[in-house]
């Protein structure tokens, strides 16, 4: 229960320090994904759906348009984060890594294609993943450093 606790009290604290920071920022990480996918790896498939949720409901809270999708979208990231870390060794730096490279590649490319669905616009997903290679970048960089204090204090 005191680590389910922790791990929420840090999604909303990272959540708002993302919402605070990311656009003065260039280079500033996804730490609400990466918490996502740290509690799928590490605490379950189960714990990573529900923290999935939470993170799903408050980015879509503030995102407007892609609400319906970051509701589904987070909590599918924990399930494929789970699937990879049973497949590889989930204390490795590499496979840590790994996983969170697709995660953060796979909720880009799907919000573009979410986004061009709804508005009917024509954005290249070739360049959304080009514009977003600093996040894509640190996200994947500080996953094993971020991780390995989580699972310290968690």
């Amino acid at each position: 229960m005191k680590k389910t606790l922790i791990l929420y009290s840090l999604l909303l604290v990272s959540f708002f320090i993302q919402i605070c920071f990311m656009r003065y920022a260039v280079w500033f990480p996804d730490l609400v994904l990466l918490i996502v996918v740290f509690t799928a790896v590490f605490h379950g498939v189960a714990s990573g759906v529900l923290i999935g949720l939470a993170a799903g409901f408050l980015k879509g809270v503030f995102s407007g348009y892609t609400f319906p999708l970051e509701i589904v979208l987070f909590p599918a990231v924990a399930i494929g984060a789970f699937m990879m870390a049973g497949m590889l060794y989930r204390q490795s730096p590499v496979a840590q890594m790994l996983i969170a490279a697709l995660a953060i590649l796979s909720v880009t490319a799907l919000q573009v294609l979410y986004l061009n669905t709804i508005s009917g616009n024509d954005l290249g997903l070739t360049a959304a993943l080009a514009n977003s290679w600093r996040a894509i970048i640190v996200t994947t960089m500080i996953t094993p450093f971020v991780f390995y204090l989580l699972d310290n204090y968690t």
